[in-house]
C-alpha cells in the first residue's frame, strides 16, 4: 500500500497508542503492559503457496520482536487456505510453522483457520520487553551499521523456486550456497548482543519485505532522519548476486529476512557492532551512493520476489 494511504487510510484510525512503540511505519512491535509488565505484540503476514512461508512467517514476527528489544514466547497462527486441496495446505504450511516455533524457542497457543480464494499466513507474536530501547540523541554524530547479508531470503526462496533455471546456469555447489540463505534468517542474537553492547542507545529495523531498500525507508521514517549509504558497503554474498542478475531482480529490493539495521552512535566501539554502511543525519535527503552515481531512497512499496 503506498505510504500516504497507509498513514491516512490505516494509522490515523487507531486510537490509545501507548508508551514509546505506537502503531507506525517502522515501528516492529506495539507496546502495552500485563499485570505492570512491559509486554510487546508483533505480526507478520506472507501470502502465496511457497514452500517455507510458514516458517519464514513465523520468523519474521519473532525478528520483529526481537528489533524492538523484546524476546517471543507465544505466537498465534492463522492460515487462509486456498479452496483446493485446503488439507494439503494446512498441513504443509503448519508443519513449517511448527519447525519455525522450534528454531525460535516459541510456543503456538492460538490461532484460526479458513478457506480463502487467496493463500496466506498470518503470525502475532508476543513476549517481554527485555531492553527499553532509547534512539541516540540527534546532537551526536550517527552511523548505520548492518548485521546480515542483504537479499539472503529472498535469493534463496528464487533459487528453491526456480531450481531447473538455475541448474542450467550456475553448479550444485554455487546453488546449495543460495538455497542456505533461508538457514540463516534469525536476528535475536544480533539484536540481543546490539541493545546490551550499545546500552540500549540503539534504534534497530529487522529487514523482510522490500529488501534493505525497504527497511532503510522504515527506519528512517520512524527517526524522522535522513543518511547517507555506500551501496558497495552493504554486506551480500555472491551467490544472492548471481542469483539476482539471472532474473534481472534487485538483491537490496527482494527478501531480506536474516538482516538487521541499526542506528548508533558514532564511537570507535560502535564500528565494531557490524558492517558500517553509512551515516545518518537530520536533514531530509536519504541518499544511496555507488561510485560516483547517487540515488534517493524512495518509500516501500516493492520487492522483486514477486515478479516470479
Amino acid at each position: 500500500m503506498p505510504e500516504s494511504a497507509l498513514k491516512r487510510s490505516v494509522l490515523k484510525r487507531i486510537k490509545g497508542n501507548v508508551g514509546n512503540a505506537p502503531a507506525g511505519i517502522g515501528f516492529d512491535a506495539g507496546l502495552f503492559e500485563l499485570g505492570g509488565k512491559p509486554m510487546l505484540m508483533s505480526t507478520a503476514a506472507v501470502f502465496g503457496n511457497d514452500e517455507g512461508m510458514g516458517e519464514l512467517c513465523v520468523t519474521r514476527a519473532v525478528n520483529s520482536m526481537a528489533a524492538a528489544g523484546g524476546k517471543a514466547s507465544w505466537i498465534s497462527v492463522s492460515l487462509c487456505c486456498p479452496e483446493e486441496a485446503a488439507e494439503d495446505f494446512a498441513k504443509r504450511v503448519m508443519d513449517e510453522a511448527v519447525r519455525g516455533a522450534e528454531k525460535c524457542n516459541v510456543r503456538i497457543v492460538s490461532g484460526n483457520t479458513l478457506v480463502a480464494e487467496q493463500p496466506m499466513i498470518t503470525v502475532t507474536a508476543t513476549g517481554e520487553k527485555v531492553h527499553d530501547l532509547k534512539s541516540p540523541s540527534k546532537e551526536t554524530q550517527r552511523i548505520l551499521i548492518m548485521a546480515g547479508y542483504a537479499g539472503n531470503a529472498g535469493a534463496a526462496m528464487l533459487a528453491k523456486k526456480k531450481y531447473e533455471l538455475f541448474a542450467e546456469r550456475l553448479t550444485g555447489e554455487f546453488i546449495e550456497k543460495a538455497l542456505w540463505g533461508s538457514e540463516e534468517t534469525g536476528i535475536g542474537a544480533a539484536a540481543e548482543m546490539l541493545a546490551e553492547r550499545c546500552g540500549n542507545a540503539v534504534s534497530m529495523h529487522d529487514i523482510s519485505e522490500g529488501g534493505v531498500f525497504g527497511a532503510l525507508w522504515e527506519l528512517l521514517e520512524r527517526e524522522k532522519a535522513g543518511c547517507t549509504v555506500d551501496l558497495k558497503e552493504i554486506p551480500i554474498k555472491q551467490a544472492a548476486i548471481e542469483v539476482c542478475e539471472i532474473l534481472d531482480v534487485s538483491p537490496y529490493q527482494i527478501r531480506g529476512d536474516g538482516g538487521l539495521l541499526a542506528i548508533v552512535e558514532d564511537t570507535p566501539e560502535n564500528r565494531e557492532l557490524g558492517k558500517v554502511i553509512g551515516t545518518v543525519d537530520n536533514k531530509a535527503d536519504r541518499v544511496i551512493v555507488n561510485g560516483e552515481e547517487r540515488r534517493f531512497l524512495e518509500p516501500n512499496r516493492y520487492d522483486g520476489y514477486y515478479e516470479f
